[in-house]
């Protein structure tokens, strides 16, 4: 793999990253203008849409990889689903339900990065682990900056677990995704 591959795995980590941190600022006023707008319960409804289109989505990708997938991929694939729908069930504040989406995305980024862009790439569980803890670590950072410098934003230790269970669901996706990506790439006809 060329070092330019490896180094745009991490060009998008940390273009995700400063996207996601150059939103949280404003995030407080959004929500409170499409409250506003659109009322609690349509917001409310709203905030879970997103999520569960999102949750779709990954099952639909999920679905098309299930056939060449193994028994411990689908194992990892539905786990990492129902963890995802019971999270997403059991907040009561609706806009928390993003914290999944946009860490558990974050998570996906990085695992990749870190078994195509670390060297020749960490193996499948040391990556695996290298990403949730820098996930988890933005994730802390992200609520260290709430709490310091942006304007009604606060720094919550609920917000950190999110972020940190959001890492770990969308890293154990990312290693079924990724191998099944492999396998296929090794099984196409040259």
């Amino acid at each position: 793999m060329s070092h330019d591959h490896r180094r745009r795995w991490w060009f998008l980590v940390a273009a995700y990253v400063a996207l996601l941190f150059a939103i949280q600022p404003r995030l407080g006023f959004l929500v409170d203008a499409l409250k506003e707008a659109w009322g609690v319960p349509t917001f409310e409804r709203v905030m879970l849409a997103t999520t569960v289109v999102a949750g779709l989505l990954f099952a639909t990708f999920a679905l098309r990889l299930w056939r060449a997938a193994t028994v411990t991929d689908r194992m990892l694939l539905g786990v990492a689903a129902a963890l995802y729908a019971v999270g997403v069930s059991l907040l009561e504040v609706p806009q928390e339900r993003l914290h999944y989406v946009e860490y558990g995305a974050l998570a996906g980024l990085v695992y990749f990065a870190c078994r195509r862009g670390c060297g020749q790439g960490l193996s499948t569980w040391p990556a695996a682990l290298v990403a949730i803890a820098i996930t988890t670590g933005f994730g802390y950072l992200d609520e260290v900056l709430q709490g310091a410098l942006w304007e009604r934003r606060y720094f919550d230790w609920h917000d950190v677990v999110l972020n940190g269970q959001a890492a770990v669901l969308g890293t154990i996706a990312s290693v079924p995704v990724e191998r099944l990506g492999q396998r296929s790439c090794r099984d196409r006809p040259v």
